[in-house]
């Protein structure tokens, strides 16, 4: 036999070439006597097979790829697969629509206080109603049946009536207003913020503002016997804890059910609610309203009495935030005197005696040439503003003590003072801001300053809303200004015009009518969503965006 490979001659039966060492058998067969698989020949099929399903398990599980259709083969589930797959990214909420407007359109008739405020609102279906809405916009209190008309909150209470049907039937508009006066009798009561009545033991005709829990009620019955009248503080169980001596303070009061303009001593100012424990009553005097201080007990602790120089009632000294007052008495001679009121400790600083009898000459704790205190009635931080001297005006403290003479600016009076600051008008119809040493803190302009609170203060000429060093904030929207009334509301004006825990009301141009609430950026809240959106901007800029009282 010859070799395959090199063809040399070899024995038969021979395993290798002798020369070149080839093997010269078959290759093996197998228990089929099949071939042997080959596998280099198969090889580059099975590496192809490999790369088609690793394409497969990407296309299906991890490119997030939906599933193939019903029918075909699907992925496997064994461990092996399963470890492969990844969670598929969750389908997205949908947006949930914005909540539904509570009110569409709004007319204050109050302050807010205690975070609630009494407006008229006209709903989505295009009813209007007198309600009590919150800081969030929303509704609420709704008043109970058989009243319609709600005053401000104080420590969680508030006086309702139905004063305004008593103001439709007179034909009467002045609701709108916000000025309630010829209000007439009316049925009141008191509410707690969930609109729960607390009183069901009299007829009320009037009930005041709550204050350390105590509040003043007044009641009138008409019988054969005739009339008779009880003015008393209660508590919020309707208990009487003492009764004012009617006769004596209010001698004039009618007890008719027509309206009596002598009523207005007992309404107005709303000075009633305790305060430092001391309460405020105004009577009836020759020349004006006497002012009657009494302690928890109903103690008689002072009283101030109008004379020739001072005639009128006796300046307010209940206006909150406040503690000492400039108002005017008599003296244990008969004779008319400015003095300082002190309601924290209940004292009294005489400081001028006034002309009277013209034969008499005045007496002073000051200096010759010191005249009349001051414009402004109240101490800001226990200074206050007198005018003349021996420069245009000079500070004094609220013992009476004179601190500083100033020369300049020339000032004609003080209008009013508010958040450290008195308003001053000058010269020319020029107005400016006074710090608590009499010195500018902004440039003086033309046309009225009015102060808002917070911190603000707007131009009258230009509706410009500047800070005390005089920076623009904001401009009013057109056609609307601030109400400017007085810094105390009472039941004729429940608003004044000035912040109040963020939120102000401003009045139109045209008539000083209460017309839209307006907030600390200068925007107009009118919807339900105006005041949400307010509350979610103030919750990220307090506490320097919000400084209202």
């Amino acid at each position: 036999m010859f070799c395959k490979k090199c063809g040399s001659p070899m024995p038969d039966g021979s395993d290798f070439c002798p020369r070149c060492g080839t093997a010269q058998k078959p290759p093996s067969q197998n228990s089929g006597g099949k071939p042997a698989l080959n596998l280099k020949k198969w090889l580059p099929f099975a590496l192809v097979a490999l790369l088609v399903l690793l394409f497969l398990l990407d296309h299906f599980f991890f490119s997030g790829s939906s599933a193939p259709d019903a029918g075909s083969r699907q992925p496997s589930s064994s461990p092996a697969v399963s470890a492969l797959q990844t969670t598929p990214a969750p389908t997205p909420e949908p947006t949930p629509e914005p909540p539904q407007d509570d009110f569409v359109d709004v007319q204050p008739l109050s302050d807010f206080s205690d975070g609630l405020a009494f407006a008229r609102v006209s709903l989505p279906d295009g009813s209007e109603k007198c309600v009590y809405i919150n800081l969030q916009g929303e509704i609420a209190i709704e008043l109970p049946e058989g009243y319609n008309y709600g005053f401000p909150f104080h420590e969680g209470y508030a006086a309702v009536s139905n004063l305004q049907d008593k103001l439709e039937q007179d034909g009467a508009d002045e609701i709108d207003d916000g000025h309630l006066s010829a209000a007439g009798y009316s049925r009141y009561n008191l509410i707690d913020t969930q609109g729960n009545l607390l009183f069901n033991g009299e007829d009320y005709c009037y009930i005041g503002p709550v204050g350390e829990s105590k509040v003043l009620t007044r009641t009138v019955k008409n019988d054969y016997n005739g009339s008779s009248q009880v003015v008393a503080f209660r508590d919020l169980e309707e208990n009487i804890l003492w009764e004012v001596d009617v006769e004596s303070i209010y001698d004039r009061l009618s007890t008719s059910d027509s309206f009596a303009g002598d009523d207005n001593y007992l309404r107005a100012p709303w000075c009633s609610a305790y305060r430092n424990g001391i309460t405020t009553l105004y009577g009836r005097g020759s020349f004006g309203g006497y002012l009657y201080c009494y302690d928890a007990q109903g103690n008689l602790v002072e009283q101030f009495k109008p004379g020739t120089y001072t005639s009128g009632a006796p300046e307010n000294v209940s206006v909150e935030g406040f503690d000492s007052y400039l108002t005017s008495d008599l003296n244990e001679r008969g004779r008319s005197m400015w003095v300082i009121y002190h309601r924290n400790d209940n004292t009294v600083v005489p400081l001028e005696y006034l002309p009277f009898p013209e034969s008499v000459v005045s007496e002073s704790v000051w200096p010759d040439g010191y005249g009349l205190p001051s414009d402004l009635r109240y101490f800001l931080e226990g200074r206050n503003i007198g005018i003349g001297g021996s420069q245009a005006f000079f500070i004094y403290d609220s013992s009476g003590t004179i601190l500083m003479d100033k020369a300049e600016p020339a000032v004609r009076r003080i209008v009013s003072g508010m958040d450290g600051h008195w308003v001053a008008e000058l010269q020319n119809g020029y107005y400016g801001l006074l710090d608590l040493n009499g010195d500018l803190s902004m440039e003086p302009v033309l046309g009225e300053i009015v102060p808002m609170g917070s911190g603000l203060y707007l131009c009258t000429l230009s509706g410009e809303v500047i800070d005390a060093q005089g920076e623009l904030q904001f401009t009013l929207p057109e056609e609307y200004t601030t109400l400017n009334r007085p810094i105390q509301p009472d039941e004729y004006y429940p608003s004044d015009g000035r912040f109040h825990e963020g939120v102000a009301v401003l009045g139109s141009i045209y008539s000083n009518r209460p017309c839209a609430y307006v907030d600390l950026r200068g925007e107009l809240l009118r919807t339900s969503t105006d005041f949400r959106e307010y509350a979610e901007w103030l919750a990220e800029n307090q506490p320097s965006a919000e400084n209202a009282a």
